[in-house]
């Protein structure tokens, strides 16, 4: 397996995180999403360094895997369409099975699982303007 360059990842999880900070403003979604959620909009997390700082990390953490299993030489088209298949069919579903048990609405499905579709192709994009992933060099 080919090291993933961490700069590209770093770029890519700063997009992506970004990208969730207007999602989930005043601009989109806050007050939907705080109402489906039954989340007073006014309340802020008890420790937000912890709160956005783990966010960042794990969201460095999708960035880099998006990095392994990309495929190589593709067209940003593709790329695009790899990223919803992967923000649909694995992680839309796999939300949407713990939203139905969890009672959780399908307003809230859509929009959490709609920041994770254009997050993901934030992050392919990025990646592929950064040359991510490498082909790999013949041995």
């Amino acid at each position: 397996m080919t090291p993933v360059p961490l700069i590209p990842v770093l770029i890519a999880a700063v997009a992506a995180f970004m990208f969730g900070a207007i999602w989930y403003s005043p601009l989109l979604f806050l007050k939907t999403w705080c109402k489906e959620a039954g989340i007073d909009p006014a309340t802020r997390p008890d420790n937000p360094a912890i709160s956005y700082g783990l966010t960042f990390a794990l969201t460095f953490i999708a960035a880099y895997a998006l990095g392994i299993v990309m495929p190589t030489g593709s067209h940003p088209t593709h790329l695009l369409r790899f990223a919803i298949v992967i923000g649909i069919g694995i992680v839309g579903s796999s939300l949407a099975i713990n939203y139905q048990f969890s009672d959780k609405s399908w307003r809230l499905w859509l929009i959490d699982a709609g920041h994770h579709v254009g997050r993901l192709m934030t992050m392919v994009l990025v990646l592929n303007y950064f040359g991510v992933p490498f082909k790999p060099v013949p041995s």
